[in-house]
């Protein structure tokens, strides 16, 4: 099985590329699926380097999240993790024709990028007083993921009165550069709320104005929101999202018990998402429910074999299950990655043979 539980049924390069294309075509945004086929297309890339369909096959992958929204892409991630592996797969498969599709796609992508950076050059020259010419050079310059430049163009453009559609787009697209590239979800809420002044019943607004919330630890608003945006967009990214606030709510009123089990349904959304695990893996041991803590924590490990706190975790519940040699294996696999912290002092003033006097950092 792969890491997330994917059956790997064939070792034929074409038949494991072919698992992986069948993840990515049945993608409606949940980041699960996009995990699944990168470990497919890693381990096809490991084990036949000379291949070109694991290449092929991370190329369509990273483009898919490359993908910003309105047909337009994010062109630094499409020169630096998208294009590399296209031109390896085009190296090694020069005759097979879905290579020279997946080419031809981004061909197609920068043929775009550079005809929008046309348009708002020529817009700027014929219409310099319209709010659509700064909407369009902000849009170009948010493509580049130069978002102080973007911001200031979509200022721009709210500041010339523009007619009730381009300030809807405009307000959207602030908030989607305060949510998801600059990380200030305060100004993103004022963005989307204004937005939905003019659309009430927009959903991705709501969605997004959601996610803002929720990062900003606003859970009864993020609940309020995403509710709304559910009705409409009926896909597993914002039905995670929605579990996710529902928990973190239920969590801050003191009800563990339902906490963990909107996050259970959260995680059925997204089965690759560590922050998940790692939540659900400590309500579970604050219930002293180890066993489920255990499982959770190890689940990190599988998913993310460096992060020193899933070693930690691990210790803690295994040792309070009773599995004391288990519990030191986790403890001494947390020393090495993780050797001044207050853990680790923990450990050596708790676990007699990990002392100071037996256990240094090698």
């Amino acid at each position: 099985m792969s890491p997330c539980g994917y059956a790997l049924t064939s070792t034929h390069p074409l038949k494991m590329y072919e698992q992986g294309v069948h993840l990515l075509d049945s993608y409606h945004g949940d980041p699960s699926v996009l995990y699944e086929a990168q470990q497919i297309f890693s381990s096809l890339m490991e084990k036949f380097p000379d291949s070109p369909y694991g290449y092929l096959g991370m190329s369509r992958l990273q483009r898919i999240n490359a993908y910003l929204y309105d047909n337009r892409y994010h062109m630094e991630k499409v020169r630096d993790e998208v294009l590399p592996f296209a031109i390896k797969a085009l190296e090694l498969g020069p005759s097979i024709r879905e290579v020279h599709e997946n080419y031809s796609m981004l061909e197609t992508i920068y043929e775009d990028f550079y005809a929008n950076q046309k348009e708002a050059q020529e817009a700027l020259l014929a219409f310099p007083e319209r709010a659509e010419t700064y909407l369009l050079i902000g849009q170009f310059f948010g493509d580049q993921n130069e978002s102080e430049k973007a911001i200031e163009f979509y200022k721009a453009a709210l500041g010339l009165e523009p007619s009730s559609a381009v300030r809807l787009r405009t307000l959207y697209r602030m908030g989607l550069v305060y949510l998801n590239q600059t990380s200030e979800p305060e100004k993103a809420v004022k963005y989307f709320e204004e937005a939905l002044t003019i659309a009430p019943e927009l959903a991705m607004a709501n969605e997004n104005l959601g996610a803002a919330y929720l990062k900003m630890k606003n859970y009864s608003q993020a609940v309020d929101r995403l509710g709304k945006a559910i009705k409409t967009l009926n896909n597993s990214w914002t039905e995670s999202y929605l579990f996710q606030a529902r928990a973190l709510l239920a969590e801050e009123g003191g009800n563990l018990s339902e906490a963990v089990n909107f996050l259970e349904l959260a995680l059925s959304q997204n089965s690759a998402d560590i922050r998940l695990h790692f939540k659900l893996g400590n309500l579970y041991y604050n219930m002293s429910n180890y066993e489920n803590a255990y499982v959770h924590f190890m689940r990190v490990i599988n998913l993310e074999p460096q992060n020193p706190g899933a070693y930690y975790f691990a210790g803690r519940s295994a040792y309070s299950l009773g599995k004391t040699d288990t519990a030191i294996g986790y403890y001494k696999a947390y020393l090495e990655l993780n050797s001044d912290s207050e853990e680790a002092a923990w450990i050596r003033n708790n676990v007699p043979e990990l002392s100071q006097n037996k256990w240094h950092k090698k």
